[in-house]
């Protein structure tokens, strides 16, 4: 999931129970995404990806959003200021 300020992991799979899980429970292969990440690219993951979001949001969110508009005016229609 996204928005124009934050990324939020939801994995659809864990509402097919119904009881009270929300679909928010950490991804179960974050540990081994990590580990090859660092062992490919000799990267460490984001601690806060939304920093990363809201600084790309900061720098390029005019340019998307006037790129973006005309083609889905929905997209932009619950932008906040950037």
């Amino acid at each position: 999931m996204y928005g124009w300020d934050d990324v939020d992991y939801y994995d659809e799979r864990e509402e097919e129970g119904g009881g009270e899980e929300d679909g928010y429970d950490p991804c179960p292969r974050n540990p081994a995404f990590r580990a090859w990440l660092r062992e490919r690219f000799g990267l460490e993951a984001a601690e806060d990806p939304n920093e990363i979001v809201r600084a790309a949001g900061a720098e390029l969110g005019d340019a998307f959003a006037a790129w973006i508009g005309p083609l889905v005016p929905d997209a932009v229609a619950g932008r906040g200021t950037a």
